[in-house]
């Protein structure tokens, strides 16, 4: 298990055409990461990150998180397996901000909404003999090391 917590606080303090603007937030990040052992075989991650309100200049960001799910199948002869993975399972990392400052004449809206949720199922398979030992082969910066000491 991980886990991560970051806190930021921001300002922005500026004079535009005779209007001052002063605008302050605090915001967090919790990132986390959870492995799972469910059998000899059967393994899973959950994983995922949480971001609250912000500022990013005159924009306020809305929260925004993602949640991910994997899932992994060892065959039994040990040279295969299958994985399932789902990414923002959830459809909750997407972007919106606004800049609302009727002192300034300003209001802006933008929203980005990532196609980010996605289910890929792979199976890995690995070929080749186990018990022959990969050669040890020397590079020419290993001789050379050895002639100078």
């Amino acid at each position: 298990m991980q886990n991560n917590f970051t806190w930021v606080r921001n300002q922005l303090k500026t004079d535009y055409e005779d209007i001052i603007l002063d605008i302050r937030r605090e915001n967090y990040r919790i990132n986390s990461s959870h492995s799972l052992t469910i059998s000899k075989r059967v393994s899973g991650e959950v994983s995922g990150f949480y971001r609250s309100k912000s500022n990013s200049g005159l924009y306020e960001r809305r929260p925004s998180g993602r949640l991910d799910i994997g899932m992994q199948w060892k065959l039994k002869n040990e040279n295969s397996r299958f994985n399932l993975n789902v990414t923002d399972l959830l459809k909750t990392n997407k972007l919106k901000s606004v800049a609302d400052q009727p002192e300034l004449n300003i209001y802006t809206r933008w929203y980005l909404d990532f196609e980010s949720r996605a289910i890929r199922l792979t199976f890995t398979h690995r070929f080749g003999n186990e018990a022959i030992n990969v050669r040890k082969r020397k590079t020419a910066s290993e001789t050379e090391q050895r002639r100078v000491n």
